[in-house]
């Protein structure tokens, strides 16, 4: 091997990974970039870890109760309810999809629950009780009748 300029301090080890991932699959450029690009590229696609940090389902179940869901106070006389329903679902469908594309959405009534691949516990619970506030908090939702 020719010598060759570390843009990081690579140890000897850090150095021989570099050389056998260029021996065995070579690199378009035999750089320290690009075999880093490589290695997280590889890593992304087959640490069980990684992969398990993948958003690939979400469910959102709220309580199909109207004074949780429009305010206690809320005057529903011109309020068509069932459309609001179904424009609530679109919305907080629309706003998770946005944030988690790729990820298959279902937005349904039921008891309160968030499950994120199948987990009622997934670090990525909170930020997904944002965005279902901030889809819900507006209420351009309400349809009138």
């Amino acid at each position: 091997m020719t010598k060759q300029r570390w843009p990081f301090q690579a140890t000897t080890e850090d150095k021989q990974l570099i050389d056998a991932i260029n021996a065995a699959r070579p690199l378009d450029r035999a750089s320290v970039a690009d075999a880093i690009r490589y290695a997280l590229r590889y890593t992304a696609q087959n640490d069980p870890e990684v992969k398990a940090m993948e958003i690939r389902t979400i469910l959102y179940q709220y309580s199909a109760d109207d004074a949780a869901l429009f305010g206690a106070d809320a005057d529903l006389t011109n309020v068509d309810i069932t459309g609001s329903y179904n424009a609530y679902e679109d919305a907080i469908g629309n706003a998770l999809n946005d944030h988690y594309p790729g990820a298959r959405i279902s937005v349904q009534s039921g008891p309160d629950m968030i499950r994120v691949n199948q987990e009622s516990d997934h670090d990525e619970i909170p930020w997904i009780e944002r965005v279902v506030h901030e889809a819900w908090a507006p209420f351009h939702w309400v349809v009138s009748k």
